[in-house]
């Protein structure tokens, strides 16, 4: 496990300042920059590490009060330097236990947003196939041999988020194919995708469960 209090012994020798890591001291502009990198790395690899693989956690470092400051940004604001490897055990002990549920939570609140499946009109069921809706919005590509069409930039972040969460899906629900079950239609302002009515019933009951949103009327 990557320890950072010696990180920040290294840097102050190497700054020539006179601290000890471990306590609160007043410190430099330049060592409150190293702390807030070292603190933004810590939460990055927390939230991978208690997370589920393809979903990282939220993590919520403002809420944890550290050494009688409201949180790590305070504590480092106020001129001190905390000792940030009891900070990653507290986040590991805060989120280590949890993480996963918190991820699928997040991974349903993704699906239920990016497909409307908090609404009852979210679903277009035939027989065997149910469409859902994801708004894609697209836009036209000058060519030198065809017309064509791609994705706006400001899809590219929900729909790279919504299928990022499909796959998460798909690994816990053990549709470990699931791609080639799925087809994509794609029009100018949403795409459609079709899945198997068993697929789909087993993602929105993932759905109720983890986020705790039943289907409404509109």
């Amino acid at each position: 496990m990557t320890k950072y209090n010696p990180r920040i012994e290294a840097f102050l020798a190497t700054q020539a300042v006179v601290a000890d890591a471990k306590s609160f001291t007043s410190v430099s502009l330049e060592l409150k920059r190293f702390c807030r990198k070292q603190v933004a790395e810590i939460i990055q690899r927390a939230s991978v590490d208690f997370g589920l693989f393809g979903a990282p956690i939220q993590i919520d470092e403002t809420r944890i009060p550290v050494d009688g400051h409201p949180n790590i940004w305070e504590a480092i604001a106020a001129g001190l330097v905390p000792d940030l490897d009891h900070f990653r055990e507290i986040l590991r002990a805060t989120y280590e236990a949890n993480g996963p549920a918190i991820a699928e939570q997040q991974t349903a609140v993704t699906l239920c947003r990016a497909f409307g499946l908090a609404s009852i009109m979210a679903e277009r069921r035939s027989v065997t196939v149910v469409r859902l809706k994801l708004v894609a919005i697209s836009e036209s590509v000058c060519s030198a041999t065809r017309p064509s069409r791609q994705l706006h930039f400001g899809s590219f972040e929900p729909v790279t988020q919504a299928f990022t969460a499909l796959a998460v899906f798909a690994r816990r629900m053990g549709y470990t194919s699931l791609a080639t079950c799925l087809a994509v239609i794609q029009y100018n302002e949403y795409w459609e995708l079709r899945l198997a009515k068993p697929i789909t019933d087993t993602l929105i009951a993932f759905v109720q469960q983890h986020a705790g949103t039943s289907p409404q009327s509109a």
